[in-house]
């Protein structure tokens, strides 16, 4: 299921794979995938599943070949940190879809030094802008369009009876300013400060639930 938003004259559908389709642009927006996480973290000990990221980006896959989508932003932290073997698993997979053009918003983890990026359908910029929509990772705050941005990991935690507590994803859809869930298996949900008039947009069993503001 998926849940219709217009914002600033633009036609958005939020994706219970916590990502948006922007439809006046044949784009899939996403954010914080945080490729190569698993890898890193066996490097130093830590035992995660080196599958993560490759479930990450069999998900990718179907979005984009669900919706057709000519375009993917990526609202950065695309790859958590140094290169290790999973950026392999990107470059395959980028080359597997030529006609789908990836556009990378540069994030605070997103390191990797400029050579590893050079790929035919592959960019990247620190913000992109058309529309009256500025895509950024992390916003200034005075961005005179409507931004889209990702960094924080947004969670909501439900509470019910008998001291009863689910946390889940969630966008974060505002006046002037959506936040995206973070899109990778392996990332945590963070608290944050919500403004009055914030529309919660939860994400359980595959359906985008509507909440009031917190």
């Amino acid at each position: 299921m998926t849940e219709k938003f217009v914002l600033n004259g633009n036609d958005f559908f939020l994706l219970p794979q916590k990502a948006m389709f922007w439809v006046n642009e044949n784009a899939l927006l996403l954010s914080d995938i945080h490729l190569g996480k698993a890898t890193h973290f066996r490097k130093n000990g830590i035992p995660l599943p080196s599958i993560a990221g490759k479930a990450d980006l069999t998900l990718l896959q179907d979005l984009i070949e669900t919706h057709q989508a000519t375009k993917v932003f990526i609202i950065g932290d695309l790859f958590h940190s140094k290169y290790n073997s999973e950026w392999i698993w990107f470059q395959d997979f980028i080359a597997s879809f030529p006609n789908t053009s990836f556009i990378l918003l540069r994030g605070n983890h997103d390191i990797l030094p400029a050579f590893h990026l050079k790929m035919k359908n592959f960019q990247t910029h620190h913000k992109y802008i058309n529309n009256g929509i500025c895509l950024i990772h992390e916003p200034r705050g005075n961005e005179p369009e409507y931004v889209i941005c990702g960094h924080i990991h947004p969670g909501f935690t439900l509470r019910g009876k008998a001291r009863q507590v689910l946390r889940l994803p969630c966008f974060v859809i505002g006046s002037n300013r959506t936040i995206l869930p973070a899109f990778g298996g392996l990332t945590g949900l963070a608290n944050f400060e919500s403004l009055p008039h914030d529309k919660i947009c939860v994400i359980a069993d595959n359906q985008i639930i509507e909440l009031s503001s917190i």
